[in-house]
């Protein structure tokens, strides 16, 4: 009698570093490795555990060339096949430690589940006092900044919506309804994400 074992489940593991440390309205990202070693191709739930975050710090996941905004998405992983995934870190306005867990299981088996721990806080932002000035701002019309390149604006539901080279050491915001958005602005040396409200067309 022959006995066929196969190989049902996952492994999840952090690629970066699981503290991080971030100032207000700023912007971090880890990366996760997410292996299928099963033989058939399989769903998976994604979710951010808040044991204490400040309320204003959001997640957006990005896999598959795609991000998605929110505590929560799904992915699905081909049989044998590694993805990578990343979660970013959106800072608001509030400071306070960082304690949650990514918590990853199989929709079609929720006993397989693996999770891991990220701590840090989010920080107070310190101003700049010098001649050169580092910070990244909205003045109501206009991104503004130091060295700022181009900037990629998404909805709040991580859509993208359109992306704006600066002209003159800014970056126009005529093109977009009001609302609220998340900004990716690259500058020379870093890349800075802050959320905006645009209250006028």
């Amino acid at each position: 009698m022959i006995i066929l074992h196969l190989i049902v489940g996952f492994v999840f593991t952090p690629i970066d570093s699981t503290h991080i440390y971030m100032s207000q309205n700023g912007y971090e990202s880890l990366r996760f490795e997410l292996y299928n070693n099963g033989f058939f191709n399989a769903s998976y739930n994604l979710v951010v555990k808040r044991n204490v975050a400040p309320s204003d710090l959001d997640f957006q996941m990005c896999f598959h060339n795609q991000c998605f905004l929110g505590d929560s998405q799904s992915i699905t992983v081909e049989a044998g096949a590694r993805d990578t995934i990343t979660l970013d870190f959106l800072g608001g306005n509030e400071t306070g430690g960082i304690d949650i867990y990514y918590l990853v299981y199989d929709q079609h088996a929720t006993t397989d589940r693996d999770s891991v721990e990220i701590t840090g806080g989010v920080g107070i932002k310190e101003r700049n006092t010098g001649t050169i000035n580092n910070d990244v701002y909205f003045d109501g019309k206009y991104i503004r900044g130091n060295a700022i390149k181009y900037a990629v604006f998404y909805s709040i539901n991580g859509r993208k919506i359109i992306e704006e080279t600066a002209k003159d050491g800014r970056i126009s915001t005529n093109g977009l309804k009001p609302g609220i958005y998340f900004v990716k602005v690259k500058t020379d040396k870093k890349t800075v994400c802050i959320k905006i409200a645009k209250e006028t067309p």
